[in-house]
């Protein structure tokens, strides 16, 4: 028969059993967001099929060993590469706001330097308006997307 003094209690729901952590609210606010219909964001997420891995949905501590501490006040949690994947190891990382902006499904790529980016941070690496690649973008535009705009003077047609 063991016996104990209680203390195992205390610490499961404080520092070791990490409760009052940062790391351990990212992780209850992504479970709440992918299998609480209740929760205000739930249609993003849970409404959308996203889910929560095995592993990480049953245990803290099993998340905090996969993601390791939070690298700053700054981060928080971010799907990619896939951002409309799953929470899952190979597949959610410690982003800033920066990142996670960069990473929305709003966003429209297009390629830059080999790699796909979102148009407005191309538009900026290329020194034109952002505005000017969204418009080129509606209008359908796959050749030139990124090129300066033509500084021509259009001339109305007079007979």
């Amino acid at each position: 028969l063991t016996t104990s003094c209680g203390c195992w209690r205390k610490e499961r729901s404080t520092i070791h059993g990490g409760m009052r952590t940062a790391e351990y609210r990212a992780w209850a606010d992504m479970i709440a967001r992918c299998t609480n219909p209740n929760v205000k964001c739930w249609k993003n997420y849970g409404g959308r099929g996203i889910h929560v891995c095995a592993r990480w949905r049953e245990s803290f501590q099993a998340f905090l060993l996969d993601m390791g501490m939070r690298p700053s006040q700054k981060h928080s949690l971010d799907r990619y590469p896939d951002k409309n994947g799953q929470y899952e190891p190979r597949n959610v990382r410690w982003a800033t706001a920066t990142e996670q902006l960069m990473n929305q499904r709003r966003n429209r790529l297009v390629p830059y330097c080999g790699r796909l980016i979102p148009a407005t941070a191309a538009a900026r690496l290329v020194g034109i308006k952002p505005s000017l690649v969204l418009s080129r973008l509606r209008q359908g535009w796959t050749d030139g997307l990124l090129d300066p705009p033509s500084h021509k003077k259009r001339h109305k047609w007079r007979p």
